[in-house]
């Protein structure tokens, strides 16, 4: 303690100084080392560090509950679009009009398009961004298999490239109308082989 009561940190060392021939102790030597700042320093770095570990555990904490809330609006918006699908389906059966029927079919494309990105996005890791070649081989093949009447051969060769929301959308209905388009004016009543490439 202080004179004046307050406490400070200090640190307290003592020897024993012995008489070389008898070994005995001859006098003790002690030093008052303060301490104080160096001490409060510590002490206040170790509340530093708690308050920054309590920081960075709450923002942790922020972000896995922002990435299940991301999770579940792509999951709404892909279901969201699964229904919109099916209604197409519905009225096209209703639909006597070939050209109709034909509009609704293809609308239902460009849906499926919308759904497949949000499905991807939804198990990506990062939630923001998928690897694009896996999503337009699942894209191209859904588009082949639902609209070749005939034997038609489908090559995808893709770049590995992490896209975002707002290129995969414009990109899928492109690729969609592209594909679509091959299978309709491409090979009239003959086989043939659609290439998909992205480099």
């Amino acid at each position: 303690l202080r004179r004046d009561g307050q406490p400070v940190w200090g640190r307290l060392s003592g020897s024993i100084v012995r008489d070389p021939e008898t070994n005995e102790p001859l006098l003790s030597i002690g030093v008052v080392e303060d301490i104080d700042e160096r001490h409060k320093a510590q002490a206040a770095l170790e509340t530093a560090k708690r308050d920054l570990e309590d920081m960075v555990e709450a923002r942790t904490a922020a972000l896995r509950q922002r990435d299940l809330l991301l999770r579940e609006v792509y999951h709404r918006v892909k279901n969201n679009l699964q229904i919109v699908d099916s209604l197409l389906v519905m009225q096209a059966r209703q639909v006597s009009d070939p050209g109709a029927k034909e509009a609704l079919l293809s609308l239902r494309s460009r849906v499926y398009a919308l759904g497949l990105v949000h499905h991807q996005l939804m198990g990506s890791t990062n939630l923001s961004t998928f690897d694009v070649a896996p999503f337009l081989h699942e894209l191209s093949t859904n588009v082949v298999e639902g609209g070749a009447d005939q034997n038609i051969e489908l090559n995808v060769e893709a770049i590995p490239l992490e896209v975002g929301l707002d290129f995969a959308i414009p990109l899928g209905l492109l690729v969609t109308e592209l594909v679509t388009n091959a299978l309709k004016h491409a090979f009239p009543g003959r086989p043939g082989t659609i290439d998909v490439m992205l480099r």
